[in-house]
């Protein structure tokens, strides 16, 4: 069975005398034993030699091959016995990923795991690389597009319309009620003696 070696090594009885630092990737042999000495992990073995997986694979004890880390996962070291799934606001789009990409900006990951990101949805920006969330249009602007980059990609509404957080287009004011500004997150109702006949209006 394979057993963790050290980074000073002291051999068996019959090489009590023997003390010696670990080299990385050098092979030592006394008396049919063999000793692997890896960045990562280092490993003994009097009858065979193990080879440590390589960044972007993982292997579980045992197995003959290595496996690739699939995409949503990766893995920056040698010799490990499995995979790191890609952080939120990252991806892996491939596999035997060694590392995780940021999402760009207009884009974002809420969950953990993923091969992709998400555009930011209409009403919405993402300025930011890296992103775990969208940030909404603020309250009388609206951005009907996918994947927008900044606040500025939020339109002012126009008279007669208005909008709430988050909209990707404006609202048209109703009957009895008028906008006569611009960026607006509400309409005026009527005042008495006035009426307003259509939507979308300006003035009562």
């Amino acid at each position: 069975k394979a057993l963790l070696i050290p980074s000073l090594i002291k051999l068996p009885p019959v090489f009590t005398n023997w003390v010696f630092p670990v080299f990385d990737y050098k092979v030592r042999s006394y008396n049919n034993l063999q000793l692997i000495l890896a960045k990562r992990n280092n490993y003994s073995s009097k009858k065979q030699n193990c080879i440590i997986s390589d960044p972007g694979y993982w292997a579980p004890g045992g197995t003959p091959i290595q496996f690739s880390c699939p995409a949503g996962t990766f893995q920056p070291f040698f010799g490990q016995g499995s995979c790191l799934e890609a952080g939120k606001g990252n991806f892996t789009f491939e596999d035997s990923s060694v590392l995780e990409r940021n999402c760009p900006s207009g884009e974002f990951q809420n969950l953990s795991g993923q091969n992709h990101c998400k555009l930011a949805n209409p009403g919405h920006y993402v300025s930011d690389n890296g992103s775990s969330f969208e940030t909404p249009c603020p309250s009388g602007t609206y951005n009907p597009n996918f994947g927008a980059l900044s606040p500025n990609s939020c339109i002012d509404t126009p008279p007669g319309t208005f909008s709430k957080i988050g909209y990707s287009n404006p609202e048209n004011c109703s009957i009895g009620t008028f906008q006569p500004d611009w960026s607006s997150s509400t309409c005026i109702e009527a005042s008495p003696g006035y009426f307003v006949e259509s939507e979308k209006s300006t003035s009562q």
